[in-house]
């Protein structure tokens, strides 16, 4: 696959990943903490590191 791939790919999972966590830490501070919202804060940060690594992966194999 070409690099310009990753760099989407990764571009997208890092700001969908910020979102997630962000919307669910945001919940947290209004109401009271539940399972729900760490896991979602959890998939978020999950889903920022991937993007993180196919971001440089992109970026590394850029011709």
């Amino acid at each position: 696959m070409s690099a310009m791939f990753w760099i989407v790919a990764g571009a997208v999972l890092v700001v969908s990943g910020l979102a997630i966590a962000a919307t669910a830490a945001r919940g947290v501070r209004r109401a009271g903490s539940t399972g729900a919202n760490g896991m979602a804060i959890a998939v978020g940060g999950g889903l920022v590191i991937w993007g993180a690594i196919a971001l440089t992966v992109g970026l590394l194999t850029q011709d």
